[in-house]
């Protein structure tokens, strides 16, 4: 998808202003992510997708409170991720 819904786009949230399908995109180091994030009894994930290097990142985090910092250790380890040059098809767990 290419272009955000209108209702997408009328949202004052930049990080869901491309919504669609359940998933929306991000810029992170550099590049636009496509991915998805949720909450879930004392739970907060974020996974995202990145075509052109075709890596894949998921975030689980524990957390109890509304300010869960799953999205900016995402973010920290987008960046990692592509200091360590993020070769296409490496699977690493961490």
């Amino acid at each position: 998808m290419t272009t955000g819904t209108p209702q997408a786009s009328e949202l004052d949230r930049p990080d869901l202003s491309s919504h669609a399908m359940a998933t929306y995109r991000l810029e992170a180091g550099g590049a636009a992510w496509q991915g998805h994030r949720g909450r879930y009894g004392g739970f907060a994930t974020y996974d995202g997708s990145e075509p052109g290097s075709q890596n894949t990142l998921v975030v689980l985090t524990n957390c109890m409170s509304e300010d869960a910092p799953v999205l900016q250790t995402w973010r920290g380890l987008v960046e990692e991720l592509l200091r360590e040059g993020g070769a296409a098809g490496s699977a690493r767990t961490r």
